[in-house]
């Protein structure tokens, strides 16, 4: 079996806030393939940003390993994982915060070749300039320009090229759509899609829209207060084995008249629980109408409920009987 080239195996990451500590990530282990879209997909709030900016080292984790090729990124010196940082970047949820508005658009692509050693000379990064902007279907005028004079689908287009400056393998798409209308949304996809089959790039895929999700990820992992509780193949999602994940899926919108909805009964209620003091057990119990005196009790473990798929919740205990009457 291949190595992944992302490999996440309990990671922790932990804010000190005035209210006290918060886990935004507990224990979440996850792994991306080369060349694969892993969807991560949740309510506001659940830990994936947090999650997300980890894996570039934007935030440092509490405890865990983020390994790229083999390698625990963590462990190693700073000097050795700044060298490894031009392989991972980051696509940002807002492409006008993203970028420095006193800055015009060709400054702001080359900001990553000006860090790095492999960016060359002012010739060579302004070469690189103007591939990136073709790449992405920029014209090479608005090279001139400055963020506030381009739309929302062209600042975002910005924050791709910029993202590919280092010719990276994986690339973390946080919210890369959620800020802009459907049309834009559509072509940004196909963008992505378009530049993953030419440069087998990578990505993570970060959403609240588990539609969005659904459309541009060959697996999908449900995160939900900070924790990892479905992982499932595009294909098996509406088969989803998680209370949770089918509350999703019944919340999306359904935009093919002939696509079935997951039944109204899955719908999310209540609100979502403070992430500074998680329900003991299942984190979902306080919502799931499915709920049983174990799941007050006890933490599922995320189990295998099907080739390729894996849940944690004890409606697909080995035993139901034995876990109803615990």
């Amino acid at each position: 079996m291949t190595a992944p080239l992302l490999a996440v195996d309990d990671l922790v990451v932990d804010y000190r806030t005035p209210r006290g500590t918060l886990r935004a990530v507990d224990r979440v282990s996850l792994a991306v393939a080369r060349g694969e879209t892993l969807g991560l997909v949740g309510e506001s709030g659940c830990g994936k940003s947090s999650l997300g900016r980890a894996i570039v080292q934007l935030v440092e984790p509490s405890a865990g390993a983020i390994r790229l090729d083999g390698t625990d990124i963590i462990r190693l010196p700073a000097r050795t994982r700044h060298a490894l940082r031009p392989r991972v970047q980051m696509i940002f949820q807002d492409p006008a915060g993203a970028l420095d508005p006193r800055h015009r658009i060709g400054w702001s692509i080359a900001a990553p070749l000006r860090v790095g050693s492999s960016g060359g000379g002012p010739a060579a990064r302004r070469a690189r300039v103007a591939e990136l902007m073709q790449l992405v279907d920029l014209r090479p005028e608005l090279a001139e320009r400055l963020p506030h004079e381009l739309s929302g689908g062209q600042r975002q287009r910005v924050g791709i090229a910029r993202a590919l400056a280092t010719r990276p393998d994986l690339i973390v798409c946080d919210e890369p759509v959620s800020a802009l209308d459907l049309s834009l949304q559509a072509q940004v996809i196909n963008l992505l899609r378009r530049l993953q089959r030419d440069q087998g790039i990578a990505y993570l895929f970060i959403s609240h829209d588990i539609g969005v999700v659904e459309h541009v990820a060959d697996r999908i992992a449900v995160m939900y207060l900070g924790q990892i509780v479905e992982v499932t193949s595009r294909q098996d999602l509406r088969q989803a084995a998680h209370p949770y994940t089918r509350a999703l899926l019944a919340a999306s919108p359904v935009i093919d008249p002939g696509r079935s909805r997951i039944g109204s009964k899955s719908v999310i209620g209540g609100d979502l629980p403070s992430p500074f003091a998680p329900p003991r057990g299942c984190r979902f119990h306080t919502r799931c109408s499915h709920a049983m005196p174990i799941c007050r009790a006890q933490e599922p473990p995320l189990l295998a409920t099907a080739p390729g798929q894996l849940a944690a919740c004890f409606l697909h205990a080995a035993n139901p009987a034995t876990a109803t009457a615990a």
